[in-house]
């Protein structure tokens, strides 16, 4: 008789962290839509949208907790604000990258699995929506935790047929 085992270690030399880690990612954007699919399931008449933007506002509060802790409140907001969600975007596998352009700094999304994963759950026109919220609602609540007066704007979208997602920041 064979017997399994699920020790760390064995499990380290089958299935290496990278591995494992994008296993994960891959799970949490299915529990998104998972979520969203369960609720409509138990209230056909919910607004599906208003759910995603619920839940992106409910996001944003607790991004920008975090990003509160950690951020320099002597130093420009935006461009701090732009680099923590890079880290963020590059942390759960985003092609995310930070442009300073004088006193603007842009949030570049070359690809977003994001994106993908909305149009597989035939809800594409959720995503811009949603990120956009959620982009908007952690500068709003950075902003009103520390009197800032960060601007952000969505310059292009991958929703919107471009080539690349751009949220520009500025104060």
């Amino acid at each position: 008789m064979s017997v399994e085992t699920n020790k760390q270690e064995d499990l380290a030399k089958t299935f290496p962290n990278e591995a494992r880690y994008k296993l994960l990612l891959k799970i949490h954007r299915a529990s998104h839509f998972e979520w969203i699919r369960t609720v409509k399931r138990l209230d056909p008449t919910c607004d599906v949208s208003r759910l995603v933007l619920t839940y992106w506002d409910e996001v944003a509060k607790d991004t920008a907790e975090s990003y509160l802790k950690i951020l320099n409140r002597d130093a420009p907001l935006a461009s701090q604000i732009a680099s923590l969600i890079v880290k963020s975007s590059v942390a759960m596998g985003e092609d995310a990258s930070l442009i300073l352009e004088g006193q603007k700094a842009i949030v570049h999304h070359s690809a977003c699995p994001w994106w993908d994963w909305h149009q597989k759950a035939g809800l594409a026109h959720l995503d811009k929506i949603g990120c956009d919220t959620w982009f908007t609602k952690v500068v709003l609540y950075i902003n009103s935790a520390l009197d800032g007066k960060v601007s952000v704007t969505t310059e292009c979208a991958l929703p919107d047929g471009e080539s690349c997602c751009r949220r520009v920041f500025w104060e």
